[in-house]
């Protein structure tokens, strides 16, 4: 499977008021790479119609560098799911999780077969 990362600073502007990283902004950076891991695997543009197993695992502190990994892990016919992970520092510990799931859609914006001969 084709793995999509992105790196983040998690810098003082991005705190909750409590030193850690808000968890609003890390769900939006979630979002934004299983959206690249989906469109990436189909070629195609894709939406995000759920957010299945969100848990908050660890807090994030301000000044941490963080990894976070997406993965495609199941398609179907007009759907992908992607596992997100988020790591700090780049250890084994696992931050936040998430599993995303989009639909591919056409042009008009209604649901299409996902492209998956790959």
């Amino acid at each position: 499977m084709i793995v999509t990362k992105m790196s983040r600073a998690v810098m003082p502007s991005m705190d909750n008021g409590n030193g850690i990283l808000f968890g609003g902004k890390l769900f939006s950076w979630m979002d934004e790479i299983a959206g690249i891991a989906a469109a990436r695997y189909d070629g195609g543009k894709v939406v995000t119609v759920a957010m299945e197993e969100a848990a908050f695992r660890t807090p994030i502190p301000v000044g941490k560098y963080i990894d976070i990994v997406g993965e495609v892990i199941s398609v179907g016919n007009t759907s992908l799911r992607v596992r997100i992970r988020v790591l700090i520092d780049r250890q084994e510990d696992i931050a936040a999780e998430a599993v995303f799931v989009f639909v591919a859609v056409d042009e008009e914006g209604r649901p299409r077969k996902v492209n998956d001969e790959k």
